[in-house]
């Protein structure tokens, strides 16, 4: 019995030991193996703000236009044009067509 448990505390000695020290230099290695590349920490993206910046430029210039009506180059007034207007037009661009005819 008293060679049993002899036997048992070696073994357990043993176990325990080995593993103290396999683990004890891989660790080591493990930490004096990492790189430092970086000497700072990464920065933070600031693309949240610049969307919700964005979005409240887009939905003011939405307000005004809505609030305002038409831009100021549109037209409300509505144009009914009569033959006279097109030979208006038809003339125009015959006579630049005439000062401009170099052949």
């Amino acid at each position: 019995m008293a060679s049993a448990s002899r036997q048992f505390v070696r073994a357990a000695a043993r176990a325990s030991t080995r593993s103290a020290f396999s683990v004890a230099p891989r660790q080591a290695f493990r930490q004096n193996g990492r790189r430092y590349y970086s000497s700072e920490p990464a920065q933070k993206s600031a693309s949240l703000w610049i969307w919700l910046t964005g979005a409240a430029v887009a939905g003011g210039a939405g307000y005004y236009f809505y609030a305002n009506g038409s831009p100021a180059g549109a037209s409300a007034k509505v144009v009914n044009p009569t033959k006279a207007d097109y030979q208006k037009v038809y003339n125009e661009i015959a006579s630049r067509l005439e000062e401009n005819d170099d052949s």
